[in-house]
């Protein structure tokens, strides 16, 4: 059986749904916390960038990525197939990060 996360599809249906229901509106926020952990966390480094579109400038705005860039070792990125590797040089750059593919530290290019 093969199966597909969409993580970005998922993560955008979950908000539109808080919206329509009107459990949220991100246009009004104040603060804002976006968070995950482990492979969540590199998810909440990529969609960053969606949520500043989403939320006023002014709001106080916090990004928790926790473990994030362990060492996922040199070969960490050979595993991945060339169609999804494309995908995620084009997702990390959209998130202002670049992929080595000779190594699997992420966290020296976090700000």
């Amino acid at each position: 059986i093969r199966t597909y996360h969409q993580g970005a599809r998922n993560l955008h249906l979950a908000i539109a749904h808080l919206e329509q229901t009107k459990k949220i509106k991100l246009a009004k926020q104040k603060q804002f916390v976006l968070t995950g952990s482990s492979a969540g966390g590199i998810g909440s480094l990529v969609h960053r960038r969606f949520f500043d579109k989403q939320i006023p400038k002014d709001a106080k705005k916090f990004l928790i990525a926790d473990s994030v860039g362990l060492h996922y070792g040199n070969n960490f990125w050979k595993k991945f197939s060339p169609e999804l590797m494309a995908d995620f040089h084009k997702t990390f750059s959209a998130a202002g990060l670049v992929i080595d593919e000779n190594d699997g530290m992420i966290a020296p290019q976090l700000k």
